[in-house]
């Protein structure tokens, strides 16, 4: 049935199937304990999905059959709610992101600042973060306060470059990646999968944080603060440079192979760095980046 769901494109029935089967697998040593209905929740649904998933658990006059999925399923309504937040997170809806999250009773703190401005990834936590708390709900609350901030020119240039700071820190390679995500695969990355949701564009390629350090930049008049806005586009524009996978070649190991030798150059040499040395190269901050970004010194250098 969840097949046929899919193919109808009822995400929110299809989830219920799969959670059905978890109910009726549990306990059984050839399931594995997987919450598969909640994993298909988490990693496929959107928003619009979502609020459908949620009229159905809240439904005061269920069909007999929808009786019967919300009575012994793992998607329970518990875990719609604690999603819907989330969901409206990863597309920057903070207001309906708010409202979900008050809702909720998922309170997990999160001991990392999503706005740390660094200039190499990291995921893991930071020695200064060790007594830092904050949750999802003060976050959405914040990234709303600073699109309104964005809208006055004299904050403008800060809120923007905070709010990219936001952004990026929510996707694959950011500092706070639990923002939006459940786990974190250590093998992903550096490509945007097959048929991706807008989500995962967003997770995988960095673009609107792109964009907003973009607005960041040309909202200031701060030289200096430029070239860092610059510098973190160019952070940015580097995830978009296409991998090359596997199961893209086939058995085909010597065009895989002249693939990844093309896409070395690509990933190392940003486009943003003849602007960034022509128009910026006497600011502290490009001798920060110099002394920290060898890809910037390999091209200085012209290596």
């Amino acid at each position: 049935l969840a097949k046929r769901y899919h193919q109808q494109g009822d995400l929110a029935k299809e989830a219920l199937c799969i959670g059905n089967a978890d109910w009726m697998m549990k306990g059984q040593q050839d399931y594995y304990g997987s919450l598969n209905g909640v994993e298909f929740l988490r990693n496929n649904l959107m928003s619009k999905d979502v609020e459908s998933l949620y009229a159905l658990v809240d439904s005061k006059q269920p069909s007999k059959f929808e009786t019967y999925l919300l009575s012994k399923n793992s998607v329970t309504k518990k875990e719609v709610v604690d999603f819907a937040g989330t969901s409206y997170l990863r597309e920057y809806d903070y207001a309906k992101a708010i409202d979900w999250f008050k809702r909720s009773t998922d309170k997990k703190a999160i001991g990392k600042n999503p706005f740390a401005d660094l200039l190499f990834d990291a995921e893991e936590q930071l020695a200064s973060e060790k007594s830092f708390k904050t949750t999802k709900l003060a976050f959405a609350q914040e990234m709303q306060k600073l699109e309104q901030s964005a809208k006055q020119p004299a904050t403008a240039a800060k809120s923007y470059y905070k709010l990219a700071l936001g952004m990026y820190n929510m996707t694959y390679y950011g500092h706070t990646w639990e923002l939006v995500q459940y786990y974190r695969s250590g093998s992903d990355g550096y490509y945007i999968p097959k048929d991706a949701t807008g989500f995962q564009k967003e997770y995988y390629g960095a673009y609107k944080a792109h964009d907003y350090f973009e607005k960041a930049m040309n909202a200031s008049t701060d030289k200096n603060f430029k070239a860092r806005c610059l510098f973190m586009m160019a952070k940015c524009a580097q995830k978009q440079v296409h991998q090359p996978q596997y199961n893209e070649y086939s058995t085909n190991w010597d065009k895989y192979d002249e693939a990844q030798k093309a896409y070395w150059p690509n990933f190392k040499n940003s486009k943003y760095f003849p602007q960034f040395v022509k128009e910026y190269g006497n600011t502290p901050f490009y001798k920060e980046a110099f002394n920290s970004c060898s890809y910037l010194r390999d091209f200085v250098k012209r290596k």
